[in-house]
């Protein structure tokens, strides 16, 4: 057993190679040590669990728990990755990394129009494409802008990098996401410009979406400023689980009105009536969220992580 000074030097030595990315080199300088000493210290942080090294398979998937989900949630197909409870960020990128293959790999012949959705997910899932398709398709927002949010964030920079990976073409919808004043709105979607691009929504063959949490909220979602707090307070009265496109349900998919704001988004009954609806979430807190798309029929196709599949069955088992 090593004494505490031993297990003092142990951590600093683990910290200066792991966390400070400096070479064994580097180290064994600094402490004036040689180079094979500060591999054998490092061998020995490992052997006595002061390092612990964990490997995560961005495109590992659990077959099992997924098919467990398929049934349950009766959902086209469901694929679960490999999560980090401790880095909510590897789970979100392993999340993305196989929604921007299984996207890709259901355009098939029939898909010409796909309506693309936001979020910090679908900014990710962006990211992640890597894949041209064909020069033929058509990508559509699914929503208007959200004020002053990340830019990253915004649904036209999501679509746009998706048509540019992907191939084909993309529509601007230039109306902000959310309007407080009905009869501004209602100029807006009488506008030919903008009704040129909420038409689609109709005949959208493939859309592509994140699933949003409702109040009370846990941390921060990237619209809440907009929400004032007679709305929040409505939504829980409401019992509200989640949201796609800024369009909130309850758990059993009833779809529930959004209060005094005016919203620029595709409606749940009309997102419910595209062939395939593709949603990518992760974290175990959404899992109501998940139940509630599923059970409303919003979604076909699901792409989650272990924890927060095996948060959603809990759910349904209590």
């Amino acid at each position: 057993m090593p004494t505490r000074e031993e297990i003092n030097r142990l951590v600093t030595i683990a910290r200066e190679y792991y966390v400070n990315k400096k070479t064994q080199a580097e180290i064994a300088e600094e402490f004036n040590l040689s180079r094979p000493t500060i591999s054998k210290l490092l061998q020995e942080a490992e052997d006595e669990n002061i390092v612990q090294i964990s490997i995560i398979d961005p495109l590992y998937r659990d077959s099992e728990l997924a098919v467990r989900l398929q049934d349950a949630l009766q959902l086209h197909n469901v694929i679960v990755v490999h999560g980090s409870r401790k880095n909510q960020g590897i789970s979100q990128k392993n999340i993305a990394i196989n929604t921007a293959w299984y996207f890709c790999k259901v355009i098939d012949d029939t898909v010409q129009k796909i309506g693309i959705g936001w979020g910090r997910t679908m900014y990710q899932v962006s990211l992640a494409m890597e894949t041209a398709v064909r020069d033929d398709l058509q990508f559509i927002p699914l929503l208007g802008g959200v004020g002053q949010i990340n830019p990253s964030f915004q649904v036209h920079q999501i679509t746009q990098r998706v048509a540019d990976t992907c191939g084909g073409t993309w529509l601007q919808l230039h109306v902000p996401g959310i309007i407080e004043n009905k009869e501004i709105r209602k100029n807006l979607l009488n506008s030919r410009d903008v009704q040129n691009v909420i038409s689609n929504w109709e005949n959208l063959d493939l859309a592509l979406v994140g699933i949003g949490e409702a109040p009370p909220f846990k941390r921060n979602i990237i619209f809440e400023s907009y929400v004032d707090d007679e709305e929040k307070t409505q939504l829980l009265e409401k019992k509200a689980v989640g949201d796609i496109c800024m369009r909130f349900f309850d758990i059993n998919g009833k779809i529930i009105d959004y209060l005094k704001q005016e919203i620029i988004s595709i409606p749940l009954h009309v997102l419910k009536n595209t062939p395939r609806v593709i949603a990518a979430a992760g974290g175990p807190r959404k899992a109501r969220s998940i139940i509630g798309a599923s059970r409303g029929g919003f979604i076909t196709d699901l792409i989650i992580d272990e924890d927060t599949g095996n948060e959603i069955l809990q759910v349904l088992n209590k």
